[in-house]
C-alpha cells in the first residue's frame, strides 16, 4: 500500500491533478463498469442525444473520463466528457445528422459495452473511424448481423482483422461468395510470398 500511496503522488506530481478518485476506483475498489449506450436523434431541433447507463450489478458507480467523436462524413469534433452516474446523457447539436457518435473514441474503456449503434453508424465507423478497436467492432458486428460489409474486412491494412474476417466469414453464409473466395486466396498467395 505504501508502493502505491507513492505511485499515485508520482502521478499526481507528473499530470498536475489530484489522481485520489481515480486510484481508489481501479487499483484499491473492485469490479468493472458495463455500459449500454443508446442514441437519439431529433432532426427537427438538430439535437442527437446519447445515453450511457451504468448497468453493473453492483451500487457502485465509476467516473469515467472518455473521448466522444462526432462525425459528419470525415470531419470529425472530439469531445472530452465525464461519465459519473448511473445515467448520463450527452447532447450534440448538428445541422446535419452525423454519421457517426463514437462513444469511448479511443477504445481505452475497461468496460463491457452494450453499443446500440445503427447498421449504417457501423458502416460509418468501418469507413472513418480510424482506430483498429472501431473497425473490429464494425467486423464483429457485420459477422452478428450477417451483412455482406463483413467482406470489407479482407481488405483491412492489418492482417490481424484480415483473419479474424476470414474466421468471421467461415460461419457466414459468404464463405461460398466467388469475391470472398479470390479475396482470401489473393491474400494466402501474398502471405505465402511473404514467408519465402
Amino acid at each position: 500500500a505504501g508502493e502505491a500511496g507513492q505511485l499515485r503522488l508520482a502521478f499526481e506530481e507528473t499530470t498536475g491533478r489530484d489522481m485520489n478518485w481515480f486510484w481508489n476506483q481501479w487499483y484499491y475498489g473492485s469490479g468493472h463498469p458495463k455500459l449500454k449506450i443508446d442514441y437519439n436523434y431529433d432532426d427537427a431541433k438538430g439535437k442527437a442525444m446519447v445515453t450511457v447507463e451504468q448497468t453493473q450489478k453492483t451500487n457502485k458507480i465509476f467516473r469515467l473520463p472518455i473521448a466522444v467523436d462526432v462525425y459528419n462524413g470525415t470531419n470529425k469534433t472530439r469531445y472530452n466528457v465525464v461519465l459519473n452516474n448511473k445515467f448520463d446523457t450527452l447532447y450534440f447539436n448538428y445541422t446535419k445528422r452525423p454519421d457517426l457518435i463514437n462513444v469511448d473514441a479511443d477504445k481505452i474503456l475497461l468496460a463491457e459495452k452494450t453499443d446500440n449503434k445503427t447498421e449504417e453508424n457501423y458502416i460509418a465507423q468501418w469507413k472513418i473511424a480510424g482506430n483498429y478497436m472501431d473497425r473490429k467492432e464494425a467486423i464483429d458486428f457485420f459477422a452478428k448481423k450477417s451483412m455482406p460489409e463483413l467482406a470489407k474486412g479482407l481488405y483491412d491494412k492489418y492482417s490481424g482483422l484480415q483473419i479474424l474476417t476470414i474466421q468471421k466469414l467461415a460461419a457466414s453464409p459468404y464463405k461460398t461468395d466467388a469475391a470472398v473466395l479470390d479475396r482470401v486466396a489473393a491474400l494466402a498467395k501474398s502471405d505465402n510470398k511473404k514467408l519465402k
